[in-house]
């Protein structure tokens, strides 16, 4: 099966994407399987907040957005709950792609737990926001999902574990949604998040 996938990998530090709306991801990249149904074990967020981490990454994408003259992107968490579930099944069955062992896309993951992403860029090698930010933001398509006008809403979810990269990132891109985390997206006490953007 052709894969539409762009990598860049460097010292063990891979990412991968897949642009567009769903309507420009070819057919064979689109499995016709109905989305196999939850485990009970996809990671909850708490009190409608993120991780440190993940409040800085979202930080650091509407810096960037705000930089370029777009709108900043809301955090869904629909979004949330999918992409945090993505990144660890990736390292407890220790593989690095969009779509799962099983064949299931990022599409039709992201719509099984209540987002209808359009795109997904997904990163392993790195504990850091600002390392992944970074690295995405060097890479044109991972850059390009990024700065879409388009994109209303995102999924932000990282994972550290004992599988290959130890750490992975998944983030995803659709439209407005009604599931939204108000800010602060993390406790502002314990979490300081950026004002500028990194030089990378």
């Amino acid at each position: 099966m052709k894969k539409l996938l762009c990598s860049l990998s460097s010292l063990l530090l891979l990412s991968s994407c897949l642009p567009g709306p769903e309507k420009l991801i070819p057919q064979d990249l689109v499995s016709s399987d109905d989305p196999t149904t939850l485990p009970a074990t996809t990671p909850a967020l708490e009190k409608n907040t993120l991780s440190c981490e993940e409040a800085r990454f979202v930080t650091l994408l509407n810096l960037y957005r705000k930089k370029n003259n777009l709108g900043v992107v809301a955090v869904s968490e629909a979004g949330v709950e999918g992409a945090r579930w993505h990144a660890q099944d990736m390292n407890d069955k220790n593989y690095f792609s969009h779509t799962e062992p099983d064949g299931r896309t990022f599409s039709e993951r992201a719509l099984a737990f209540g987002y209808p992403a359009w795109s997904e860029n997904i990163a392993a090698g790195n504990t850091t926001a600002q390392l992944t930010f970074c690295q995405w933001k060097n890479s044109s398509a991972h850059n390009s999902n990024m700065l879409r006008a388009d994109h209303k809403t995102v999924g932000i979810g990282t994972y550290s574990g004992n599988g290959t990269y130890k750490a992975y990132w998944v983030n995803t891109f659709g439209p407005a949604t009604q599931d939204t985390i108000s800010l602060p997206l993390a406790d502002e006490t314990k979490c300081v998040l950026p004002l500028v953007l990194p030089a990378c």
